[in-house]
């Protein structure tokens, strides 16, 4: 038997109240749009880029450069806002010195096979960044390393034609690892580097290392005439290669781009291949060089 209090079978007063009272609330709220989800997003009101304070940003704090911080210390770099980034700088000039440090970063480069790009990326950065001529044995080291010492098994990263974008990491991180041995400014390291850009079997590498040849020769002319002559014949082209940093107007850069694919259009990349599943398509390698 229904126990629901009743006068003559029909709800109370109060359930009748309470009911208008909630449809009434829901029909204002999905009236005035309170409810409503919008899955397209609004078109913003300008073209420029959105407001944004970095007072509002709560900072991690700061970690020291140490043996045994080299993990925190990666994590708070990769945390530091660009524009902030003197702080690290002078975080990594702290711990110059200091011999344990240098072990322990050694130590971490080759903590292989690395399964974060992204950290591997920076603790490069941080080695380049203490400009310790210690370093230069070991960054040579790690650009000859075999690909797959490096990230794992790369035998099992089928190509699956042009319909995507595919990351050679091993060569990524090696191509970064000869920036970081010209950024040590030492004859040494600067003859390895030109070593890399002549004989070193990836093509990535080879062009990384031209590029951070003359970078860290402030791009003068004899160091361009260097380069022309260390580099391969079909990769001389590249020594010059236009930069994007982070003053670079995209424009600007890009007509540069532009103009580097008009007067070498055997360089531009393939026409991306839309499919609506898997490809078997694979894209053509390059000729031996």
């Amino acid at each position: 038997m229904d126990a629901r209090p009743t006068h003559d079978g029909k709800p109370t007063r109060a359930l009748v109240a309470l009911a208008l009272l909630a449809t009434g609330v829901t029909g204002y709220l999905l009236g005035s749009g309170r409810l409503r989800f919008d899955p397209v997003s609004k078109m913003p009101l300008t073209s420029g880029p959105p407001a944004f304070d970095p007072v509002s940003v709560q900072r991690v704090p700061q970690v020291n450069l140490a043996a045994d911080t080299i993990d925190a210390f990666v994590r708070w770099v990769a945390a530091t806002p660009g524009a902030n980034v003197q702080d690290v700088r002078d975080a990594i000039a702290a711990a110059r010195t200091d011999d344990a440090v240098v072990h322990a970063l050694i130590a971490n480069l080759f903590n292989l096979p690395t399964s974060d790009i992204g950290q591997h990326l920076l603790l490069l950065a941080i080695v380049g960044e203490m400009r310790q001529p210690a370093f230069s044995e070991p960054l040579v080291e790690f650009i000859g390393l075999a690909p797959g010492s490096i990230v794992g098994d790369v035998s099992n990263q089928h190509a699956c034609g042009t319909s995507i974008s595919h990351i050679d990491a091993a060569a990524l991180l090696k191509a970064r690892a000869v920036e970081m041995l010209a950024f040590l400014r030492t004859s040494e390291a600067f003859e390895a580097v030109l070593g890399f850009a002549r004989y070193h079997e990836s093509r990535v590498v080879r062009i990384a290392a031209l590029d951070a040849y003359i970078y860290n020769h402030e791009d003068s002319p004899d160091a361009i005439e260097r380069a022309r002559a260390t580099a391969r014949r079909n990769e001389a082209k590249f020594v010059g290669l236009p930069r994007f940093t982070r003053d670079s107007n995209p424009a600007q850069f890009a007509e540069k781009m532009a103009a580097f694919y008009e007067q070498h259009p055997e360089e531009r990349p393939p026409v991306p291949h839309f499919a609506r599943g898997p490809t078997r398509q694979s894209p053509q390698p390059r000729p031996p060089q």
